[in-house]
């Protein structure tokens, strides 16, 4: 059999755990036809790899590229790191399902993580975003998880409140007709509208929807840093009760509270709950400028958020709030430090790009928190930030696990986090 394609030479490393071999890998058509010795070295195209590794493609479990991919079919950041396969909607903030009345408001929600594109959105339905995405000739595979706070926004609305019983038969129908519709499992962002009004009862009923489906809950937990556990407690009670697996998106947290989360995940799969995470290999995270406000002031979308930040009041409470705390709130703020908040992306004050947020409060003469909420409101919530999250040792202590897998979590917008571009070839140049 002539081969199309050998890779000859190379150092072969199969993800299945055992040790790197040797081997030619023959190609014929879109397939590996041998790994091995081939019997004969006719190929129509031979590429010597003997001073290199050969695996399979990486598949990143975090991603913010539902959209960017329509603009960069290629996947540009991604297949440059070796990453062949991505897993979209998470974070609660899937793309679909939406409506004529939904969409401009799920279009405004996740600008500050998944960007914003040129093109229109003509898809409601699972079904039709991946016939988008096919139509586009994207050069990578990818798996869809289907948003919590998505399917909020189409039942329940902005509301801070539980689901009724009819609300919650349509979440419910909007999740399985997702997964008939090829969705891997349900998303949740506990810390992002919609996601964060949702409660544990809420997230079981449709978790229970995945079982039949045999699906996976992905989570961005309620809570990192020092509210860990009981969010961690939570995520994984959640999938017990539903018999489904969870995974942690992008696991943070720090000194001895790594190996008491890790404690928990033990027991659970003890109980026969499979429970994995994943984690990103830097010190410095990623998210939307607005995740530095708390629920409430989030409460019915954008507009209120923004029409509430003109009233002096609710200034002055946040600013009390933001030194001060609030039970069961991650206050980012405080537990990094103005001058660890860095600003990513803006629309419109390009110049703040790269800034941090005590440098910008002293360009503009007011206080860190001040600065803060001027910004959400000048770029109409949709500016990203980066963040000083954890230590080296605390990254090591993570992805040391054997529960935990590498990801991105790339965020489009701005100046991007270097993970965007850089996650698997750092884990590759600097942790191996």
């Amino acid at each position: 059999m002539e081969l199309d394609l050998i890779i000859q030479d190379g150092l072969v490393v199969t993800g299945a755990g055992n040790p790197w071999f040797r081997a030619d890998i023959g190609v014929k058509g879109d397939r590996i036809a041998k790994i091995g010795r081939p019997s004969s070295k006719a190929a129509k195209k031979v590429i010597e790899a003997k001073r290199f590794v050969v695996t399979p493609g990486f598949i990143d479990t975090h991603t913010h590229s539902s959209l960017k991919l329509m603009e960069d079919p290629y996947a540009t950041p991604k297949v440059m790191q070796g990453v062949t396969t991505e897993v979209l909607g998470g974070d609660g903030l899937s793309v679909v399902p939406t409506t004529e009345d939904t969409v401009d408001l799920l279009i405004k929600l996740i600008s500050g993580i998944e960007g914003e594109i040129e093109a229109r959105w003509n898809w409601t339905t699972m079904n039709e975003y991946h016939a988008k995405l096919e139509s586009t000739g994207i050069s990578v595979n990818t798996a869809s998880l289907v948003g919590n706070g998505t399917v909020r926004l189409a039942a329940v609305g902005f509301e801070n409140r539980p689901a009724t019983e009819e609300e919650m038969e349509t979440m419910k129908s909007l999740v399985a007709r997702s997964m008939e519709e090829g969705a891997f499992g349900l998303s949740s962002g506990l810390i992002y509208p919609l996601s964060m009004y949702a409660d544990k009862k809420e997230l079981i009923e449709l978790c229970r929807v995945l079982a039949r489906y045999r699906g996976i809950y992905v989570t961005h937990l309620r809570g990192q840093g020092e509210i860990i556990m009981p969010a961690v407690e939570e995520a994984v009670e959640i999938g017990e009760a539903a018999g489904i697996p969870v995974h942690i998106l992008h696991l943070r947290t720090f000194g001895e509270m790594i190996e008491e989360v890790f404690d928990v995940m033990e027991g659970f799969r003890e109980r026969c709950v499979d429970v994995t995470a994943d984690v990103h290999p830097y010190i410095w995270g990623s998210t939307a400028l607005m995740a530095l406000l708390p629920a409430w002031v989030q409460e019915g979308g954008v507009e209120e958020l923004l029409e509430r930040l003109g009233d002096s009041s609710i200034r002055s409470r946040l600013r009390r709030e933001i030194e001060t705390g609030l039970p069961g709130w991650e206050n980012f703020a405080k537990a990094f430090g103005w001058e660890n908040i860095v600003v990513s992306y803006c629309d419109k004050n390009k110049d703040l790009e790269g800034k941090n947020l005590r440098e910008i409060a002293e360009m503009r003469g007011v206080d860190p928190c001040e600065a803060l909420l001027d910004l959400i409101v000048e770029e109409e919530a949709s500016a990203s930030m980066i963040f000083r999250q954890m230590s080296e040792g605390d990254v090591k202590a993570i992805m040391r696990h054997p529960a935990v897998n590498f990801c991105s979590d790339g965020i489009y917008t701005g100046k991007p986090h270097p993970r965007l571009y850089g996650s698997f070839a750092r884990v590759l140049g600097r942790y191996v």
